[in-house]
């Protein structure tokens, strides 16, 4: 029996950058939303600057939920590890494993989240069809192709990912 690695899930420059800005302007809404809800003379619209504030802090509460932190490998499973509930992929659906790089040019996010806290949700592009992408980044990442469809994850050390990934088929098949 092998024991559980855990690989690190690192957000690159593109994440990092638009969850700070993303993040101030969902604040800066949401505060706008709070001084309107402290100042209003209408319960009207004391209510809306509440119910707007609400939905702010959900929405990035949500993003954050969502994100990959990282990924852990037993022999049983592959999960991905967020704040959130975790994704557990059996090691018996996984058919193949290979490194790629990703981009999301020319690819529609049917739904998903693009930047936020992450890369992540359903994604369509020419090269993979649909795919599930659990990221924390654009570039290197590895393809998951199980028999439920495609899964890309981006752990930092894709390389050791993708060479243990495999000796867990073989040592399933």
């Amino acid at each position: 029996m092998t024991s559980e690695l855990t690989y690190r899930a690192s957000a690159d420059s593109f994440v990092i950058w638009v969850s700070v800005l993303v993040s101030l302007l969902i604040l800066g809404i949401g505060v706008g939303a709070l001084r309107v809800a402290f100042v209003a003379t209408s319960s009207g619209l004391r209510v809306t600057g509440w119910v707007v504030l609400v939905a702010c802090l959900s929405f990035l509460a949500a993003a954050y939920l969502y994100s990959p932190r990282g990924f852990r490998l037993s022999d049983t499973s592959v999960t991905v590890v967020r704040p959130g509930r975790d994704v557990e992929i059996p090691v018996t659906s996984v058919e193949s494993v290979d490194p790629i790089r990703i981009s999301l040019m020319g690819a529609t996010r049917t739904f998903g989240n693009g930047g936020l806290f992450g890369v992540y949700g359903r994604y369509r592009n020419a090269e993979l069809g649909p795919f599930t992408m659990y990221g924390s980044r654009l570039g290197d990442a590895v393809l998951l192709k199980t028999k439920r469809g495609s899964v890309v994850v981006t752990p930092d050390d894709g390389e050791a990912f993708t060479e243990e990934v495999r000796a867990r088929l073989a040592d399933a098949g």
